[in-house]
Protein backbone atom coordinates (compact mmCIF):
# COMPACT_ATOMS: atom_id res chain seq x y z
CA UNK A 1 0.00 0.00 0.00
CA UNK A 2 1.44 3.39 -0.47
CA UNK A 3 0.84 6.13 1.77
CA UNK A 4 -0.41 9.46 0.73
CA UNK A 5 2.23 12.72 1.29
CA UNK A 6 0.13 16.20 1.89
CA UNK A 7 2.52 19.11 1.98
CA UNK A 8 1.50 21.04 4.97
CA UNK A 9 3.20 24.76 5.68
CA UNK A 10 4.90 24.38 9.17
CA UNK A 11 2.68 27.23 10.83
CA UNK A 12 -0.13 24.66 10.14
CA UNK A 13 1.81 21.49 11.14
CA UNK A 14 2.05 23.42 14.50
CA UNK A 15 -0.93 24.59 14.95
CA UNK A 16 -2.57 21.23 14.23
CA UNK A 17 -0.19 19.99 17.00
CA UNK A 18 -1.16 22.33 19.24
CA UNK A 19 -5.09 21.07 18.81
CA UNK A 20 -4.32 17.47 19.53
CA UNK A 21 -2.35 18.47 22.54
CA UNK A 22 -5.41 20.72 23.85
CA UNK A 23 -7.81 17.65 22.57
CA UNK A 24 -5.27 15.08 24.96
CA UNK A 25 -5.95 17.35 27.57
CA UNK A 26 -9.32 18.42 27.24
CA UNK A 27 -10.70 15.84 25.01
CA UNK A 28 -14.57 17.44 25.01
CA UNK A 29 -13.67 20.08 23.50
CA UNK A 30 -14.07 23.60 24.77
CA UNK A 31 -17.95 23.56 24.77
CA UNK A 32 -20.12 24.06 27.99
CA UNK A 33 -21.99 20.63 27.91
CA UNK A 34 -18.35 19.19 27.33
CA UNK A 35 -16.71 21.49 30.58
CA UNK A 36 -19.51 20.09 32.64
CA UNK A 37 -18.86 16.75 31.33
CA UNK A 38 -15.36 17.04 32.48
CA UNK A 39 -15.86 18.22 35.86
CA UNK A 40 -18.65 15.63 36.29
CA UNK A 41 -15.93 13.11 35.59
CA UNK A 42 -12.75 14.54 37.64
CA UNK A 43 -15.69 14.37 40.89
CA UNK A 44 -16.19 11.31 40.24
CA UNK A 45 -12.56 10.34 40.14
CA UNK A 46 -12.04 12.03 43.30
CA UNK A 47 -14.95 10.26 44.90
CA UNK A 48 -13.89 6.91 43.49
CA UNK A 49 -10.03 7.53 45.09
CA UNK A 50 -11.93 8.59 48.38
CA UNK A 51 -14.32 5.19 48.64
CA UNK A 52 -10.95 3.29 47.86
CA UNK A 53 -9.37 5.23 50.33
CA UNK A 54 -12.23 4.38 52.94
CA UNK A 55 -12.09 0.77 51.93
CA UNK A 56 -8.73 0.20 52.29
CA UNK A 57 -9.41 1.76 55.96
CA UNK A 58 -12.31 -0.24 56.83
CA UNK A 59 -10.50 -3.39 55.98
CA UNK A 60 -7.30 -2.93 57.64
CA UNK A 61 -9.63 -2.43 60.70
CA UNK A 62 -11.61 -5.52 60.11
CA UNK A 63 -8.75 -7.27 59.86
CA UNK A 64 -7.29 -5.63 63.32
CA UNK A 65 -10.82 -6.63 64.74
CA UNK A 66 -10.54 -10.31 63.86
CA UNK A 67 -7.21 -10.48 65.35
CA UNK A 68 -8.66 -8.52 69.05
CA UNK A 69 -11.82 -11.05 68.46
CA UNK A 70 -9.60 -14.06 68.46
CA UNK A 71 -7.51 -13.13 71.07
CA UNK A 72 -10.75 -12.14 73.54
CA UNK A 73 -12.00 -15.44 72.58
CA UNK A 74 -9.17 -17.78 73.38
CA UNK A 75 -9.23 -15.73 76.85
CA UNK A 76 -12.71 -15.88 77.71
CA UNK A 77 -13.01 -19.53 76.20
CA UNK A 78 -11.46 -21.13 78.93
CA UNK A 79 -13.84 -18.74 81.71
CA UNK A 80 -17.10 -19.31 80.03
CA UNK A 81 -16.41 -23.06 80.58
CA UNK A 82 -15.44 -23.05 83.78
CA UNK A 83 -18.58 -21.04 84.24
CA UNK A 84 -20.51 -23.66 82.30
CA UNK A 85 -18.79 -26.40 85.21
CA UNK A 86 -20.04 -24.29 88.12
CA UNK A 87 -23.46 -23.42 86.79
CA UNK A 88 -23.87 -27.26 86.37
CA UNK A 89 -22.20 -27.61 89.79
CA UNK A 90 -24.74 -25.62 91.26
CA UNK A 91 -27.59 -26.97 89.50
CA UNK A 92 -26.54 -30.69 91.02
CA UNK A 93 -26.44 -29.17 94.51
CA UNK A 94 -29.66 -27.35 94.04
CA UNK A 95 -30.94 -30.80 93.33
CA UNK A 96 -29.45 -32.30 96.50
CA UNK A 97 -30.83 -29.65 98.46
CA UNK A 98 -33.82 -29.81 97.08
CA UNK A 99 -34.07 -33.74 97.95
CA UNK A 100 -32.44 -33.12 101.41
CA UNK A 101 -35.34 -30.45 101.73
CA UNK A 102 -37.90 -33.36 100.76
CA UNK A 103 -36.53 -35.80 103.23
CA UNK A 104 -36.10 -33.71 106.49
CA UNK A 105 -39.99 -32.81 105.30
CA UNK A 106 -41.02 -36.19 105.50
CA UNK A 107 -39.42 -36.54 108.68
CA UNK A 108 -40.92 -33.67 110.33
CA UNK A 109 -44.16 -35.19 109.11
CA UNK A 110 -43.75 -38.65 110.59
CA UNK A 111 -42.53 -37.24 113.89
CA UNK A 112 -45.12 -34.93 114.14
CA UNK A 113 -47.82 -37.77 113.41
CA UNK A 114 -45.84 -39.57 116.21
CA UNK A 115 -45.98 -36.52 118.56
CA UNK A 116 -49.95 -36.32 117.97
CA UNK A 117 -50.44 -39.97 118.26
CA UNK A 118 -48.49 -39.73 121.54
CA UNK A 119 -50.44 -36.87 123.24
CA UNK A 120 -53.62 -38.22 121.75
CA UNK A 121 -52.85 -41.49 123.38
CA UNK A 122 -51.27 -39.88 126.72
CA UNK A 123 -54.85 -37.29 127.14
CA UNK A 124 -57.21 -40.51 126.92
CA UNK A 125 -54.93 -42.36 129.48
CA UNK A 126 -55.13 -39.37 131.59
CA UNK A 127 -59.04 -39.13 130.72
CA UNK A 128 -58.99 -42.87 132.06
CA UNK A 129 -57.09 -42.87 135.33
CA UNK A 130 -57.77 -39.41 136.85
CA UNK A 131 -58.97 -40.09 140.38
CA UNK A 132 -62.75 -38.91 140.90
CA UNK A 133 -62.57 -36.63 143.38
CA UNK A 134 -65.61 -36.17 146.20
CA UNK A 135 -68.04 -33.25 145.96
CA UNK A 136 -66.66 -30.33 147.53
CA UNK A 137 -67.81 -29.97 150.96
CA UNK A 138 -67.38 -33.66 151.97
CA UNK A 139 -64.41 -35.10 154.33
CA UNK A 140 -61.44 -36.37 152.25
CA UNK A 141 -60.11 -39.50 154.24
CA UNK A 142 -56.90 -39.85 154.60
CA UNK A 143 -54.05 -42.67 155.19
CA UNK A 144 -50.36 -42.39 156.02
CA UNK A 145 -47.88 -44.34 154.28
CA UNK A 146 -46.29 -47.33 155.83
CA UNK A 147 -43.25 -46.49 157.69
CA UNK A 148 -39.59 -47.37 155.58
CA UNK A 149 -37.98 -50.29 157.54
CA UNK A 150 -34.68 -49.17 159.36
CA UNK A 151 -31.77 -50.18 158.12
CA UNK A 152 -27.94 -49.91 159.70
CA UNK A 153 -25.34 -47.96 158.56
CA UNK A 154 -22.35 -49.77 156.72
CA UNK A 155 -18.89 -48.87 157.39
CA UNK A 156 -17.07 -47.74 154.60
CA UNK A 157 -14.72 -49.47 152.36
CA UNK A 158 -11.41 -48.65 153.55
CA UNK A 159 -9.38 -45.98 151.13
CA UNK A 160 -6.96 -47.33 148.71
CA UNK A 161 -4.55 -45.27 146.23
CA UNK A 162 -1.69 -43.13 147.76
CA UNK A 163 -3.08 -42.19 150.77
CA UNK A 164 -1.56 -43.77 153.86
CA UNK A 165 -3.40 -46.13 155.91
CA UNK A 166 -5.51 -45.17 159.12
CA UNK A 167 -4.02 -45.65 161.86
CA UNK A 168 -3.98 -49.03 163.44
CA UNK A 169 -4.65 -51.07 159.91
CA UNK A 170 -2.58 -54.08 159.12
CA UNK A 171 -1.27 -53.00 155.84
CA UNK A 172 2.31 -52.59 155.40
CA UNK A 173 4.11 -49.37 153.57
CA UNK A 174 4.61 -48.83 150.36
CA UNK A 175 8.24 -50.16 148.70
CA UNK A 176 11.20 -47.55 148.37
CA UNK A 177 11.53 -46.17 144.99
CA UNK A 178 14.14 -48.00 142.68
CA UNK A 179 17.84 -46.50 142.93
CA UNK A 180 18.86 -45.39 139.39
CA UNK A 181 21.59 -46.40 138.13
CA UNK A 182 23.98 -44.34 135.26
CA UNK A 183 23.66 -45.91 131.68
CA UNK A 184 25.76 -44.76 128.38
CA UNK A 185 26.01 -40.96 127.70
CA UNK A 186 24.83 -40.48 131.06
CA UNK A 187 21.28 -40.99 130.80
CA UNK A 188 19.67 -42.82 133.93
CA UNK A 189 17.68 -45.67 134.08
Amino acid sequence: MEEEYAIVSKKEFERLRKELERLKKNPLGDSEKGQDLQESIDNLSRSLNTMMSIFKEAAEDMKLESREQDLIHKKIDPLAEKLDQLIEQNQKIAKGLIAVADMVKEKLEKIESYVQNKQGAQNESKSSFEPSLPPLGTDIPTSTPPPLPKTSPTPPPPPQGPFPPPPGSSTPPPPPPAKKTPILGGLMK
